[in-house]
């Protein structure tokens, strides 16, 4: 039966009145899943009738049903499942065809499939019941076809982000990960991505700043790499190896630059593309004998650039009224809150912070003590600034990744002690006989006191209520250097803690073990290392793991 224009398009202006009306009343609607059903039955009778009515009320359709589906709860009932199921059906199918027979349509206008696609998955309970529609259209190996092309010729960069969003949140699945590698899509980051994400002038964090973090951009995409090829890492862990030591060996320069970026631009561009990329080689790290066999001058380039970031980070946490003062300057200079290393000279002058390239015995104990008081008596306005909270985390999360890597890479304490065999040659130590606080304007290798900086500032920051037990509200004017949401940051700072320990301690024993290091020397690292880390355990050995 021919259809008329005028009734086509009188469901095209009936589906657009639906979804407005939808998304005021949702709220008081009694069964959105039976609301779903009827939506997902008035698409397949358009869909077997014209395919003209369907391209015309998908999108109002498609907003419903996102609508809907934010309503619902996962679940496990196969009844309830069917809607999702057939709608999902209907959602790939349709994505063939605008991609196979309108080859001339916007990919842009095949976002919103994407995204219900996502929405479908995280309702429904398991891939079994999702993955083979996916498959049965090929839906996958398609999204990867078209993403190359997009990364290749640089165009489309709203459906690369929709589609590299889709695949990150169903790579946490172990069979949907097997089945993106099979399709190659490792062989697109690598490739395709590499002339998309070259600096142009000065790195990608600097590109970073041109563009928002909520909007579609190039340099969201490669964002979005990194935290896919990170998951599928995690989730597929030695199986996807190789695909990860290929994706780091192409983008090692950018990698590194990422890292090293942090040194002289603390702006939240920066710290998040820095974040992406040691977060990477955090789960990298784990299979570091291999990977330094396979790519030994990539594996020492970037271990070496995770070394200065660790510095540079522990530098910065130690000294709050420094990063508070690089926040200040920022937000006078660059009202889109960026701190840039502009005004870092002067700031360094004022922060201070001894630190030099050889070993130093002087009272680098008292140094640190004396920072972190001077910082809890600081201006707590400055402090407790919504930029400078958010550029903290920040640099926690990242200092936490680089702990991560340093202690992949560290053979453990049972082994330094108990091993007769212990290859001292093979486990070179990772920080330096040093015990000064580290200095930010000092591009080396973190040392002893470096960790034990870090360390201190990890409880200075940690509330006193939690070390405690207690829970505690949203930091106000007294507590300006903690940081919002405490159940989360009391986890990340308690791990770091427990790594600061731990690899300090492993550190010393390798030293300690060396009969090449002076006598001396080996007696002034115990009682530096004794009396600091006694006095931090008595200090908070309530807040501390068992």
């Amino acid at each position: 039966m021919d259809i008329s224009p005028y009734c086509i398009a009188a469901c095209e202006e009936l589906a657009s009145l639906y979804s407005c009306i939808l998304r005021n009343w949702i709220e008081t609607m009694a069964s959105p899943l039976d609301t779903l059903g009827e939506i997902v039955k008035i698409l397949d009778c358009a869909l077997n009738q014209d395919q003209r009515i369907i391209a015309n009320i998908k999108k109002a359709t498609f907003s419903a049903c996102i609508l809907l589906l934010q309503q619902l709860q996962r679940t496990h009932d196969e009844e309830e499942c069917r809607p999702a199921v057939k709608l999902l059906h209907i959602v790939t199918s349709l994505l063939q065809q605008a991609a196979f027979v309108d080859s001339s349509r916007p990919l842009k206008d095949l976002v919103i499939d994407l995204f219900l696609i996502e929405m479908l998955v995280k309702y429904l309970p398991a891939p079994v019941i999702w993955l083979p529609v996916l498959n049965e259209n090929s839906t996958l190996l398609f999204l990867i076809q078209i993403l190359d092309t997009s990364l290749k010729n640089r165009t489309d960069v709203e459906f690369a982000d929709a589609v590299l969003h889709l695949f990150l949140s169903i790579s946490t699945f172990y069979d949907v990960a097997s089945s993106l590698t099979l399709l190659g899509i490792h062989q697109s980051l690598c490739l395709s991505l590499r002339r998309d994400e070259a600096p142009q002038g000065g790195g990608a964090s600097q590109l970073v700043l041109s563009n928002s973090n909520h909007k579609p951009s190039w340099i969201r995409v490669w964002h979005l790499s990194l935290a896919l090829i990170t998951t599928l890492l995690e989730t597929l862990g030695r199986d996807f190896l190789n695909c990860a030591l290929d994706f780091v060996g192409v983008h090692e320069e950018q990698l590194a630059k990422s890292l090293e970026a942090v040194q002289s631009n603390q702006s939240l561009a920066s710290l998040d593309e820095a974040e992406h990329s040691v977060a990477v080689l955090a789960q990298l790290a784990r299979f570091h004998r291999e990977w330094r066999f396979t790519l030994p001058h990539v594996f020492d380039h970037l271990k070496k650039q995770v070394g200065w970031l660790c510095q540079a980070c522990s530098s910065l946490l130690s000294k709050p009224q420094l990063l508070s003062h690089l926040v200040d300057l920022a937000s006078e200079r660059f009202p889109s809150h960026c701190v840039s290393s502009g005004g870092q000279e002067k700031c360094d002058a004022s922060g201070g912070g001894s630190g030099g390239k050889h070993v130093h015995f002087g009272s680098p104990v008292e140094q640190r003590r004396r920072g972190i008081s001077s910082s809890s008596s600081s201006d707590g306005q400055s402090l407790a600034s919504p930029l400078f909270i958010r550029i903290q985390g920040k640099l926690l999360s990242v200092l936490s990744h680089c702990l991560t890597v340093m202690r992949h890479m560290s053979p453990g304490l049972a082994v330094v002690v108990s091993d007769a065999a212990f290859d001292l040659e093979e486990h070179l130590p990772q920080l330096r006989l040093a015990f000064s606080a580290p200095a930010l304007e000092n591009i080396e290798m973190p040392s002893f006191g470096s960790l034990l900086a870090a360390l201190n500032a990890c409880v200075g920051i940690l509330p006193k209520p939690h070390r405690m037990g207690t829970p505690t509200k949203s930091p106000g004017g007294s507590g300006g250097s903690t940081l919002p949401d405490p159940s989360q940051d009391r986890s990340l700072l308690i791990f770091m803690i427990e790594n600061c320990f731990r690899l300090v301690v492993t550190e010393a024993a390798i030293y300690l073990r060396n009969p090449g290091v002076d006598p001396r020397v080996k007696r002034l690292l115990k009682r530096e290392l004794g009396s600091e880390l006694v006095r931090l355990v008595l200090v908070d050995s309530e807040g501390m793991p068992n």
